[in-house]
């Protein structure tokens, strides 16, 4: 196979792998959404006692052919996450352009508070954590305090952002290549009139990325900027904390008895 036709067959698969990737991660998405709708509905009967009985969720599960653990796990994601909330979290994705599964939202159920499921989330998808790295991370934290001797730091959460920004901006890159590409292709290759409408549509989209784009490098840059500075100011303090461990040393030989025949000379 030429170079030339091996382009043309690349092209084609990762085409094609977006395509999949875009239905997969609706996929993932619809089936979280639906399955938090579920457990809102199963926590509303859990609460009205009055309406629908004693243990309304086993016979519930009873009649649907589910064991009523699964059923109480619909509810707890529900009770730790609202519909707005969820569907904010599935739009992150790990560095596979896929969003966190249902089964990662059960685990994160278990997270001491809100603070903590958000950071584990984050540091999951920043890690492409599978669901049982995810629960070992979590069962290698204290309980009590939700921190543990590898837990989440306060400068996880933006360092898991800096990596999300890494897979976020490769994959445009990527996507962006293949679409330039075959746009050139397709243009070279076409007689046909220009919809304008369309066109301005796409530059419209392009514009705002730009816009999107240059307000991201802006944060970064002043991200950078601050740590030189804080880098500037590190040598000063170690400079004042080496002079100060000298003069310790100097007291400190000063103190020590003179070794045996020989005597130790002072300034005057």
């Amino acid at each position: 196979m030429d170079a030339s036709r091996e382009d043309t067959v690349s092209l084609a698969l990762l085409g094609v792998c977006s395509t999949i990737r875009g239905l997969l991660v609706g996929a993932e998405r619809d089936e979280v959404l639906t399955r938090h709708r579920v457990g809102e509905v199963l926590r509303a009967i859990k609460r009205s006692p009055h309406t629908y009985g004693k243990q309304s969720v086993e016979r519930v599960a009873a009649e649907l052919g589910m064991s009523a653990p699964v059923l109480y796990r619909y509810i707890a994601v529900a009770e730790n996450w609202s519909a707005a909330e969820l569907a904010a979290q599935m739009e992150k994705t790990n560095r596979f352009g896929q969003p966190a599964s249902w089964s990662h939202f059960v685990a994160l159920t278990k997270a001491r508070d809100r603070a903590s499921r958000l950071a584990l989330l984050d540091e999951s998808l920043a890690n492409s954590w599978s669901v049982r790295e995810l629960t070992q991370r979590m069962d290698r934290m204290d309980p009590a305090t939700g921190h543990g001797a590898d837990a989440v730091h306060a400068g996880e959460p933006v360092s898991a952002a800096f990596k999300e920004g890494v897979q976020t901006g490769g994959r445009a890159i990527a996507d962006l290549r293949t679409f330039t590409d075959a746009l050139d292709e397709r243009l070279a290759d076409s007689s046909e009139p220009v919809d304008d409408a369309l066109l301005e549509r796409v530059l419209d989209t392009f514009e705002e990325l730009q816009v999107r784009v240059e307000a991201a490098i802006a944060r970064l840059r002043g991200a950078r900027q601050s740590q030189q500075r804080l880098r500037c100011a590190a040598p000063a303090f170690e400079e004042a904390e080496g002079a100060e461990d000298e003069a310790d040393q100097e007291d400190d030989l000063e103190d020590e008895p003179a070794p045996s025949g020989k005597s130790r000379r002072k300034a005057s």
